[in-house]
């Protein structure tokens, strides 16, 4: 193995274990781990929100659905409008359906680091992990390794 892949390796795995404490302390709710606004639509006469394909509603962090939309920075994604205004609407409309009354910093700063999870997800870093230590998933003893631990919790703590 490079000393450059070990170092990269090494931050990555630090970064993992880095989330796994403040996503723990996060407040958990439903949501849904496959949401797309094709999966929404309004009935007809009523305007009521409705949601399709509920195969893959999980409990886990609050905010996790939205996470995916809103983690970015207006710096490093481009939005209909500034990602606060954004924000801001989702939690009104959070709260007026009966969702706990939170702040926008703690809001953005939330959904910050379950997009870390996201990405580190979205990249595959279990396997990603694994393939720069140059070691199976699993151990052949029945132990899961360190680093596929870390990934794991991460993963577990913010998905449900």
């Amino acid at each position: 193995m490079f000393q450059a892949d070990k170092a990269i390796s090494n931050r990555l795995k630090a970064f993992a274990n880095s989330l796994v404490k403040p996503i723990t302390q996060m407040n958990t709710g439903l949501s849904l781990s496959d949401f797309h606004p094709y999966h929404t639509g309004r009935r007809r006469g009523t305007d009521e929100l409705l949601a399709f394909d509920l195969e893959c509603v999980e409990y886990g962090s609050r905010f996790r659905m939205v996470a995916a939309w809103l983690s970015a920075s207006d710096s490093e994604e481009t939005y209909c409008c500034p990602r606060d205004e954004l924000a801001a609407h989702y939690l009104h409309h959070y709260t007026l359906h009966g969702g706990s009354s939170v702040t926008l910093e703690e809001f953005l700063h939330e959904i910050r680091i379950l997009g870390m999870v996201g990405y580190l997800s979205m990249f595959g870093a279990d396997w990603w992990i694994q393939r720069l230590f140059d070691r199976p998933k699993h151990s052949t003893h029945g132990d899961e390794d360190e680093d596929h631990n870390i990934t794991r919790n991460v993963r577990r703590f913010s998905l449900g």
